[in-house]
């Protein structure tokens, strides 16, 4: 009997620790470590989300996570993977720039993860996390404004139920974030 491989996502807004506690996880238990979009999409994401209307913007990534769950669904032949950002981001993020998407939003035709981590922190620690990786990386994050935008996708978020886990990542280190969700996988599968 083949072993079962199992297709984890990890969500949540920015400054909640999904990339590295993915990158931990993909690590930590040999999972394949996949970042959306990761494909021929990635290049033009800063021209989109610069330019394009929350339409146009909502399409763009619908369209890049139907390439990606082709590509998922291939990796899992052969590995576990852990997503770093997949459907629920898609959703969550464009629903807030424009709530007519709510009306055309489907996952049909995608894969499915086993589980979907939701990661969230408060408001405080999370704009402070996102001023320190802009600060270390020389970037420029307007995150006071961009703040009340967070806060409502963190809202819509806490809306998925099905399969999946909320964690609360606001007074734990990333390592303890990972823990968790391992120890969740181990148990479930």
């Amino acid at each position: 009997m083949r072993e079962k491989r199992l297709f984890i996502a990890i969500e949540g807004v920015d400054g909640t620790f999904k990339t590295t506690v993915a990158k931990i996880i993909a690590s930590d238990c040999n999972f394949q470590y996949y970042k959306t979009p990761n494909n021929c999409f990635s290049p033009f994401k800063r021209v989109i989300n610069d330019h394009a209307n929350p339409l146009e913007r909502y399409c763009f990534y619908r369209l890049a996570t139907q390439v990606d769950s082709r590509q998922i669904k291939q990796l899992l032949k052969t590995t576990s993977v852990v997503c770093d950002r997949y459907y629920q981001s898609t959703y969550a993020y464009h629903i807030v720039k424009d709530p007519m998407i709510k009306d055309i939003h489907d996952d049909f035709g995608i894969i499915k993860p086993d589980i979907s981590f939701i990661l969230n922190a408060r408001p405080d620690i999370r704009d402070q996390r996102i001023k320190e990786r802009t600060k270390k990386l020389n970037e420029v994050d307007d995150v006071e404004a961009k703040s009340d935008f967070l806060n409502r996708v963190a809202e819509i978020f806490k809306q998925f139920k099905t399969n999946c886990f909320h964690i609360d990542t606001s007074d734990i280190t990333s390592i303890e974030v990972a823990t968790i969700i391992k120890n969740i996988i181990f148990k479930t599968s």
